[in-house]
């Protein structure tokens, strides 16, 4: 146990350096820091528990529920690098510098919610669920939805047209 902590220890440590955390932000408050110390403990885990040879009635319940952690776990990690205040918000203020701070965040918050569906599609796959049905009928609710809503949807868009343009000339 104690080697397994150690060696997650170097091995988060060393992706870490691989994904250049800058020199102001320590490996420790880096949005991969805490996931990947869960990610090595799950694969410990996993492998302790292969090796005690379980029964092939465990072992496909134990699979299921490691692709599932891991499912989590690339869900978690990729919509906590586009949070607001993380890298990713920071480079995109650079790049839309006329965009007024709320837009930016409202990008970051769209992009983290479309991980999160693509995750939950995933995982709803994983468990043995037909995805194609559900795909089906969002799409279709979507139009239906778009179709009642395009007045609402017209007023969204020219409101963040509006900020858009205030932002660009402040």
């Amino acid at each position: 146990i104690v080697a397994i902590l150690i060696i997650r220890g170097i091995l988060s440590r060393l992706i870490l350096r691989i994904f250049k955390t800058d020199g102001r932000e320590s490996v420790k408050n880096s949005s991969f820091y805490k996931p990947l110390k869960g990610l090595f403990i799950l694969i410990g885990t996993y492998a302790v528990l292969l090796y005690l040879g379980p029964t092939a009635e465990f072992r496909v319940i134990l699979d299921k529920i490691f692709r599932i952690c891991i499912i989590l776990f690339f869900t978690f990690s990729i919509a906590n690098q586009v949070s607001p205040g993380s890298r990713f918000e920071k480079s995109l203020k650079k790049r839309l510098t006329k965009a007024n701070d709320s837009i930016v965040v409202m990008i970051c918050k769209t992009i983290k919610g479309i991980i999160y569906i693509i995750g939950l599609v995933i995982l709803i796959s994983e468990l043995g669920y037909n995805i194609s049905g559900l795909i089906a009928g969002i799409g279709i609710g979507g139009v239906a939805i778009a179709l009642a809503a395009q007045d609402t949807a017209s007023n969204i868009i020219g409101a963040i047209m509006i900020i858009l343009i205030t932002g660009a000339s402040h």
